[in-house]
């Protein structure tokens, strides 16, 4: 079994390498030129350009992107589990979509719509490849990935809602009146879309926030994922504050948030997904 996610899941490629997970990915246009995320622009470029003021935009991952993927898998006699990005807010998934029915035996290719992106999308892929270490075949993984999404959470708190006003996925009278006050908007992704849950009145409520969000409901059998947009030093006090406050040490993987889901969140937002504990 091969496993295929997208860059909506922001895995950068030596991660994916050590997992054996291929990234297909999305497309960053800044102007008149498009670049694939992570592969002919950099994170690090991309955030220098955003950070200097240009406001980029984001493209789907087209279906002939997948079907390069897919053909290449199946070719091996291997068969596909593919994690993408939720298809609430990308059309990634229907480009997935497509390039499965493209193929001759479709049967060997399994979607799952992840209804997330960044960290809740990366925390589906590390459990893909925990359990297809276990033995499992990718018909069984993709079936143990879709009970597991209902109680897939992912919280974030961005610096202002401009760039998600600009991508369409919040109103633009939502996003002016978020900036009043300094507030720091909250965020989470409620059935795949972006709802906003809240101000905090700078970042030390931002935290308690998070940590009254997590402490409700984890799962201690999986991990808790933290990302940042360029702002590792927020990152880390908030990954002090979720310590302190009783999530263990040891549960917390970090990573970063990459070019699509920048785009939309602009710099200095921190993402943080778990999986709830069951009823």
């Amino acid at each position: 079994m091969k496993i295929i996610t997208d860059s909506m899941s922001d895995i950068r490629a030596d991660e994916a390498a050590k997992m054996g997970v291929t990234v297909v990915p999305l497309h960053v246009i800044f102007g008149m030129y498009s670049y694939l995320d992570d592969v002919t622009i950099t994170r690090e470029e991309f955030y220098e350009r955003l950070e200097a003021g240009e406001l980029p935009k984001t493209s789907q991952a087209s279906p002939d992107s997948f079907d390069k993927a897919f053909r290449t898998v199946l070719k091996a006699g291997e068969e596909v589990l593919c994690i993408t990005g939720s298809s609430k807010v990308s059309g990634t998934w229907q480009s997935a979509s497509i390039a499965r029915d493209l193929q001759s035996q479709p049967e060997r290719v399994h979607l799952v719509d992840s209804l997330s992106g960044n960290v809740g999308e990366a925390l589906l892929v590390q459990e893909a490849v925990r359990l297809r270490a276990d033995g499992m075949d990718a018909a069984e993984v993709a079936k143990a990935l879709e009970a597991l999404i209902p109680r897939l959470r992912l919280s974030a708190q961005v610096e202002s809602l401009k760039h998600l006003a600009l991508g369409g996925r919040i109103s633009g009278g939502a996003a002016k009146v978020g900036d009043l006050l300094y507030m720091k908007p909250l965020l989470s992704i409620v059935d795949g879309k972006v709802a906003q849950q809240g101000m905090a009145r700078g970042h030390k409520k931002a935290y308690g926030w998070f940590l009254e969000q997590i402490t409700q409901s984890i799962d201690p059998a999986y991990p808790v994922y933290l990302a940042s947009c360029n702002a590792p030093a927020a990152m880390e006090k908030l990954r002090i504050a979720l310590v302190a406050g009783g999530v263990p040490e040891n549960a917390i993987r970090e990573m970063g948030v990459g070019s699509v889901i920048g785009t939309h969140t602009g710099p200095g937002c921190l993402t943080l997904a778990w999986v709830e504990k069951e009823a």
